[in-house]
């Protein structure tokens, strides 16, 4: 395990585009799913380690995931897949007693054995389910019996 550079995280999930409504009309959007462990993690492990996301990512979203993603300079993009469907986006409705209603439209492909083999050697895999439907059962059930990784 490991490699050059330190140690090796692979991060599996899925980046999302939020759009949030809130009771008085007003509208923000905003972008996460694992951005929201990606960017914590690379200021944690500083240069001690890199991280691979493993994500399937919406041609639409391509430079935003870039501009957040860029500056970091332990976060390796190899594990980065732009695809040409439209990238998973959560729309968020609070009304007035701030219940929510969520609809997710659009969606990447499902993250497939084979887009997670190359990274069976990391020092460490994470899986941020954010939609639910990121991967099937047997695929991470296939990557938890091809690795040593926890």
């Amino acid at each position: 395990m490991g490699g050059e550079g330190g140690r090796r995280i692979a991060l599996l999930g899925t980046i999302n585009r939020d759009t949030i409504r809130t009771p008085d009309g007003v509208e923000t959007e905003s972008y996460g799913g694992i951005l929201y462990s990606l960017l914590p993690l690379s200021a944690i492990v500083k240069d001690t380690a890199r991280i691979l996301p493993v994500v399937n990512v919406g041609e639409d979203m391509r430079e935003i995931v870039i501009d957040y993603l860029g500056p970091c300079a332990n976060i390796d993009f190899e594990g980065v897949a732009f695809v040409p469907d439209k990238n998973t986006h959560c729309f968020m409705v609070y009304d007035k007693d701030y219940n929510k209603q969520e609809t997710l439209l659009g969606g990447v492909p499902k993250l497939t054995f084979n887009r997670i083999e190359p990274f069976l050697s990391c020092d460490a895999i994470a899986v941020n389910f954010i939609t639910g439907i990121e991967l099937e059962l047997e695929t991470l059930q296939s990557v938890r019996e091809a690795t040593e990784a926890p």
